[in-house]
């Protein structure tokens, strides 16, 4: 479910696009799972309960175009995860290798929702963040001990054929965690979930979550301060 009631948050550090992803948009199955390095996310400090997420759609006008604006994109199955990041992880400070399994680079992945999702009309809006999609259950993060947070998701593909040329935010700008400030994407062209073996490596969704207790604040994903690029060595 997908709901505009959620306070809007008053302090937001939005991510530098520098790119897009079809991947949450996807008529074929997709799977997800993004690292942020403590650093990276902005807005809160100490112990929060992250109770949504909000996506943005791209900048670029020519690429979400109003075709998207206007549509209903249906999912059957939209599930999404929230977890800690291996000490593996930590060490490598990136998703070294599309060799291991994507659950297998955190401590625990959390289904923080599932079932079906529908985008409606007006969701998806050209440089805008998208209405919260709500979780089933509230994720407890504590900014001062975690040393990131990893974000997922898997569905079977939706019901449009508009993932061609129209997508949501994302940054190029992948860093090792060892900068201080980093960020990583591994996805699979499967909805097959998080047991699985990535297909490659992927650009980091611009992100932000919504969080409690009231009112609400935003942990945003502080892309636009990542810094040290360097060109990805696919696997």
């Amino acid at each position: 479910m997908a709901l505009t009631g959620i306070s809007s948050a008053q302090l937001q550090v939005n991510g530098t696009e520098t790119g897009s992803l079809n991947t949450p948009i996807r008529s074929a199955g997709r799977t997800y799972l993004a690292a942020y390095e403590n650093e990276t996310l902005t807005g809160v400090t100490g112990v929060a309960q992250i109770i949504g997420v909000r996506f943005r759609g791209t900048a670029n006008a020519t690429s979400l175009t109003q075709a998207l604006t206007d549509a209903t994109i249906n999912f059957s199955d939209f599930n999404i995860v929230l977890g800690l990041p291996s000490n593996a992880l930590i060490s490598a400070g990136e998703f070294s290798t599309t060799l291991n399994t994507f659950d297998s680079w955190s401590t625990s992945l959390t289904t923080v929702r599932s079932g079906a999702l529908t985008m409606g009309r007006n969701f998806w809006q050209t440089g805008q963040w998208t209405p919260t999609v709500l979780f089933d259950t509230p994720f407890t993060y504590n900014t001062s001990t975690a040393a990131g947070l990893l974000f997922g998701f898997t569905h079977p593909g939706g019901d449009s054929t508009l993932d061609s040329s129209n997508f949501p935010a994302a940054t190029r700008a992948y860093t090792n965690w060892t900068s201080g400030q980093g960020a990583d994407a591994i996805f699979a062209t499967n909805g097959g979930g998080f047991a699985a073996t990535p297909s490659g490596f992927v650009d980091p969704l611009i992100v932000e979550f919504v969080v409690v207790p009231e009112p609400a604040t935003v942990l945003a994903l502080g892309m636009g301060a990542l810094a040290v690029l360097r060109r990805r060595q696919k696997s």
